[in-house]
């Protein structure tokens, strides 16, 4: 579905970059709530939120405000997250792929596990049904049998890029393992499924 039919006819909540937010004042107030995000799915299931939509976003891209986004209209894809029932200590002895383009974080990463192989991007071929560490958008996710996702607490990357030793073992966050389920769905189905959703409750 596309982002701006999604606005017009849902009350969304928004969560992540600053011009996302803004969004929040073009929607529709009296429509169903739905959650908009571009935050990791970790930390969407970290405040309880296990269903979202999340804008397919072209590596690189950058908006500088709500207009931007609105004038590019960009597909949106409905997420299901949730825990593998894995810990991380059960790969530290398994073949995995890392992905990061941050030097500190994949030392850390290939210090961590004993079997991996790095990259600073993938495709979707590349991590088919594999174990991945590190950081992927949602589309590329799915495709992952388990995925265990990287953050760095309050990442800047104009302050922190080359952020290494003690002050990156400090706040380098390694999640529990997870599958992100991807629909690409249109608006109709979308807004039937929340009316019986509604009436379910």
């Amino acid at each position: 579905m596309k982002l701006n039919s999604l606005i017009n006819r849902t009350n969304v909540k928004i969560l992540g970059f600053t011009a996302f937010k803004q969004l929040e004042d073009y929607g529709y107030k009296h429509g169903h709530e739905v959650f908009i995000s571009t935050l990791p799915p970790n930390y969407m299931m970290d405040i309880g939120i296990f269903d979202y939509c999340s804008p397919v976003l072209t590596r690189g891209t950058v908006f500088n405000c709500a207009s931007e986004i609105i004038d590019a209209n960009l597909d949106v894809d409905s997420l299901h997250i949730k825990y593998t029932g894995n810990s991380i200590n059960d790969f530290k002895s398994e073949p995995v792929i890392i992905v990061s383009r941050h030097a500190g974080t994949v030392r850390i990463l290939t210090e961590l596990f004993d079997d991996c192989e790095v990259y600073d991007h993938v495709s979707a071929e590349q991590i088919s049904g594999k174990i991945v560490v590190g950081t992927l958008p949602p589309t590329l996710i799915q495709y992952c049998k388990e995925f265990i996702s990287v953050n760095i607490y309050g990442f800047d990357h104009v302050i922190d890029k080359d952020i290494d030793g003690e002050e990156l073992l400090k706040r380098i966050i390694i999640s529990e393992p997870i599958n992100v389920y991807v629909e690409q769905i249109d608006i109709e189905e979308f807004i039937k499924r929340l009316e019986c959703k509604h009436e379910i409750k």
